[in-house]
C-alpha cells in the first residue's frame, strides 16, 4: 500500500513539475519568453572585466588596426597562438619559463574594496552590474567546484571575489549579473573530440552553481562562436534557468548561447564596439531588445599602455549613451581595475561625469522608449525619448537656433531639465518651435548635452484600416495597400484574415466573397476557388504568407492583425497557431499586433505569442475587465466612447492602450484626438495626418 502510495505521490509530482515547466528546451520556445521589464527600465550598466589578464594589462593599441586585437584581456591566447607582440612583451618582462597561470600568484587585488566599487558604479547612475565570473583563460573568481585549484579563493587575493561584491552592488540597490565564458582556451577538455564531456560535466555544472550560489539576474555569455546551441546544450540550460532556477522570474540573458544565435535568440542581441564579431552590428536597426557594450579605452581588461588619447571623453559616453537609448537599446560601459583592485583615475572620472548627467537628465533615460515618428528632425545632434507621456527632445551640442519639431499634437508645457527659467515656445504649421534661452556657461544646468521636456506630450497613432487603399493602384487589404501605408510613414497597417476550408490562412474582410457573380463563404471555399477572386486593383486574393513576406520588407509599420471569427473553436485555434507559426518563421516578433472580436481568438494570441500586444474589439468590456484579461488594451469603435466618455482615462489609469476604429469623418476625428485615445484606426490616414498637424 505505501509503496502504491509513494508511486502515485511521485506521478503527481512530475505531472506538476512537467505543467510549471512553461518553457520548453527549443529556441522556439524560448523566445517566447518576454524580458523582464527592469533590465528595459535600467538602460545604463557597468561591465567589469578583472582577472590575470590585469597583471601583464598589456596589448598593443597604436601597433594594430583591429578592435579585437587591442583587447589584453586576450593576452593568453595571444601568447598560444605565438602573437609576435605579446610573446616579445612576455619574454622581456617575465622571462621564458614565465607561464601564463603564474600570474595568479602576482593577482593579489590587495587593494580591493567593493563597497567604494558599488558606490562609484551607484554615483555614476548605473542600475545594473556585470562582472566576469571567468574568462576565456578559465580563472575563476569564485571557488569553483569544476575549477577547484584555479580561483581566486585558493590563488592570488584568496576570496571570493563574486560573493564580496555581489553583496556591496546589492547594498547599493543596483542588480548583480554574471558574464560567463562558454570557452577555455588551454582546457584538454574543451576539443570537439571531448565536448560532450566539456558540457556535461564542466560547462553546464559550473553555470548552474554561478546562479545558484548567486542568483545573478544577468548572464552574459560569451566565446559562443566555435559550436552550434545544440552541441552546447544552451536550450536545456536556458529551459532550466527560465523554469527552475532561483532566478528564473527576474534574469536576463543574452544572444551568445552558439555560433548561430547572434542577433536571433536571446533575451536581448549584443554589440561589441558596434560589432557582431567581425561584421557592423544591427544597433537600432532592432526591434529586439538590444544592448552595446565597450571598453572607455581600446580594451575591457585593463591596458597600463592605454593614453589619454585612447581613452572616450566624458561627452563623447554620454553621446553614446543617448545614441543607444534613443535607438531603443541599453549601454553596458566597461571598466577595467588593475591587478591590485584600483579602478584607474581617468575611468572613475569618466563615470563621475556620466552621473553628474543623469542626476540632471535621467527622466529622459531611464524607462525610456524611443520616438520613431517620421519627419522628426534631420539633426543628428538631436536625439529623442518618451517618458509617461512626455516627450524629450535631448541636443548633443546647444544650439542658439530654434529647434523645429514636427508631428507634435500637444504639448502644455516645454522646459529646460535642470533649468527653472520659462522656455519660450510657438506652433506653427503642426511644428514645435522651441527657442533655447541665452544662458552664460555658470546657469548651463549641464555639460556635454541637454534635455527639453515636452509635458503631457500626446501623440495619437495612425493604423490604416485595411492598409492605405484610397490611393491609385490600391485596393482594401491588397498588398499595394500595405506597401503604400509603409510609405506615408504611419503607425501600422490593418489587416484581415480567414481560413479556408482546406486551411489556408487568408486575406479578405468580408466573410463572403463575389466569384463570376455566385458569392462563396470564405471559411467554406478552397483556397484553389479563392484564388480566382481578384481585387479592385487586379491582385488576386492574398495568401497570410504572402501578406507577410510583403510585409517583412516594409521599414515603417506595425502589422495589425485582425482574426475574423469563425463558425468553431477548432477552426479559429487552427489558424491563430499557423498565422503565429508564419509570423515567427519570418522573425516579426516585434512587429505584429492582433486584434479580434472573438474572446477566444485573443486568449490563443496571448497563449502563442505572449509579447505580442492584443486587444479586444467587441466594445462590450470595460477597462477593467480588459485589464484582468491581461491584454494590452482595447480598440473599440468610436461611438463605444461617445458612450462611455471615461474609459479612455480608466484605461491609461491601468496602463492600458485604447484605438479606435474606425474614423473617418473630420468632425469624429477631432472629438477622438480630445479624448488623448492612442491609436486611431481610418480609411483616411492622410486627413487624419492633417489634422493632427493643426493641432
Amino acid at each position: 500500500m505505501k509503496k502504491k502510495v509513494y508511486l502515485l505521490l511521485l506521478a503527481v509530482t512530475l505531472s506538476l513539475t512537467s505543467i510549471l515547466a512553461q518553457y520548453e528546451a527549443s529556441w522556439e520556445s524560448l523566445d517566447n519568453r518576454a524580458i523582464p521589464e527592469w533590465w528595459s527600465d535600467a538602460k545604463f550598466g557597468i561591465f567589469i572585466h578583472w582577472g590575470l589578464y590585469s597583471v601583464p594589462a598589456y596589448a598593443p593599441v597604436n601597433e594594430v588596426e583591429g578592435i579585437y586585437e587591442k583587447y589584453a584581456e586576450h593576452y593568453y591566447n595571444r601568447l598560444l597562438n605565438g602573437n609576435e607582440l605579446f610573446t616579445n612583451f612576455h619574454k622581456k618582462n617575465y622571462g621564458d619559463n614565465f607561464k601564463y597561470p603564474d600570474f595568479a600568484h602576482m593577482f593579489k587585488a590587495e587593494y580591493f574594496n567593493p563597497g567604494e566599487w558599488a558606490e562609484l558604479f551607484k554615483e555614476a547612475g548605473a542600475k545594473y552590474v556585470v562582472l566576469t565570473s571567468k574568462h576565456h583563460d578559465g580563472f575563476c573568481l569564485w571557488p569553483s567546484t569544476q575549477t577547484p585549484h584555479f580561483n581566486s579563493a585558493v590563488m592570488g587575493p584568496h576570496i571570493d571575489i563574486i560573493d564580496t561584491l555581489s553583496v556591496a552592488i546589492r547594498n547599493e540597490g543596483l542588480r548583480f549579473g554574471l558574464y560567463y565564458s562558454l570557452l577555455e582556451w588551454a582546457h584538454p577538455l574543451y576539443s570537439p573530440t571531448t565536448m560532450n564531456k566539456w558540457v556535461d560535466t564542466h560547462m553546464i555544472p559550473q553555470m548552474k552553481e554561478l546562479v545558484n550560489n548567486y542568483k545573478p539576474e544577468i548572464i552574459f555569455s560569451d566565446g559562443e562562436w566555435d559550436y552550434d546551441s545544440k552541441t552546447l546544450k544552451s536550450e536545456q540550460f536556458l529551459a532550466w534557468l527560465f523554469n527552475e532556477s532561483p532566478v528564473k522570474n527576474s534574469v536576463v540573458v543574452n544572444d551568445r548561447w552558439g555560433k548561430e544565435t547572434r542577433s536571433l535568440h536571446g533575451d536581448y542581441y549584443t554589440t561589441e564596439y558596434d560589432l557582431v564579431h567581425n561584421n557592423e552590428g544591427i544597433g537600432d536597426k532592432s526591434n529586439h531588445p538590444w544592448e552595446e557594450s565597450r571598453g572607455i579605452g581600446t580594451s575591457y581588461g585593463y591596458n597600463r599602455f592605454e593614453t589619454s588619447d585612447h581613452y572616450l571623453t566624458s561627452k563623447q559616453l554620454i553621446h553614446i549613451l543617448i545614441d543607444k537609448v534613443s535607438n531603443g537599446g541599453n549601454f553596458l560601459l566597461n571598466v577595467g581595475p588593475d591587478a591590485t583592485g584600483i579602478i584607474p583615475v581617468v575611468m572613475q572620472e569618466r563615470l563621475l561625469d556620466i552621473g553628474k548627467w543623469l542626476k540632471v537628465n535621467g527622466e529622459a533615460i531611464y524607462g525610456s522608449s524611443t520616438w520613431k515618428l517620421g519627419n522628426k528632425t534631420e539633426s543628428e545632434k538631436l536625439s529623442f525619448t518618451q517618458n509617461n507621456g512626455s516627450l524629450y527632445v535631448i541636443l548633443k551640442d546647444w544650439e542658439k537656433e530654434p529647434i523645429v519639431i514636427s508631428n507634435i499634437n500637444n504639448a502644455v508645457n516645454v522646459q529646460l531639465l535642470g533649468y527653472d527659467g520659462l522656455i519660450e515656445t510657438s506652433f506653427k504649421e503642426g511644428q514645435l518651435i522651441i527657442t533655447p534661452p541665452q544662458l552664460s556657461i555658470d546657469e548651463h544646468p549641464s555639460q556635454h548635452a541637454w534635455v527639453f521636456k515636452i509635458d503631457k506630450f500626446v501623440e495619437p497613432q495612425i493604423i490604416a484600416h485595411r492598409g492605405y487603399w484610397k490611393t491609385e493602384g490600391s485596393a482594401q487589404n491588397s498588398i499595394a495597400a500595405l506597401v503604400k501605408a509603409d510609405e506615408i510613414g504611419l503607425y501600422g497597417s490593418e489587416v484581415d484574415i480567414w481560413l479556408s476550408s482546406d486551411g489556408i490562412p487568408v486575406v479578405n474582410h468580408d466573410a463572403d466573397v463575389t466569384l463570376n457573380g455566385e458569392k462563396l463563404v470564405v471559411q467554406e471555399t478552397p483556397f484553389a476557388t479563392l484564388r480566382k477572386v481578384k481585387l479592385a486593383n487586379g491582385e488576386p486574393l492574398p495568401t497570410v504568407e504572402e501578406y507577410l513576406d510583403a510585409f517583412k520588407k516594409c521599414d515603417n509599420i506595425k502589422l495589425i492583425i485582425e482574426f475574423k471569427t469563425h463558425k468553431t473553436k477548432e477552426r479559429e485555434d487552427e489558424l491563430a497557431r499557423k498565422v503565429i507559426e508564419m509570423v515567427k518563421e519570418r522573425d516579426l516578433q516585434d512587429k505584429v499586433e492582433y486584434i479580434s472580436f472573438g474572446i477566444n481568438f485573443v486568449e490563443q494570441a496571448k497563449r502563442l505569442h505572449p509579447e505580442a500586444p492584443v486587444y479586444y474589439l467587441n466594445g462590450d468590456l470595460s477597462p477593467q475587465i480588459i485589464s484582468e484579461m491581461g491584454l494590452a488594451g482595447f480598440d473599440y469603435h468610436f461611438n463605444v466612447l461617445y458612450k462611455n466618455t471615461n474609459w479612455v482615462s480608466e484605461a491609461h489609469d491601468l496602463g492600458l492602450k485604447v484605438n479606435v476604429w474606425t474614423v473617418n469623418k473630420e468632425e469624429d476625428i477631432q472629438k477622438i484626438i480630445n479624448q488623448k485615445v492612442d491609436y486611431i484606426t481610418t480609411d483616411e490616414p492622410l486627413l487624419v495626418k492633417e489634422i493632427l498637424s493643426k493641432q
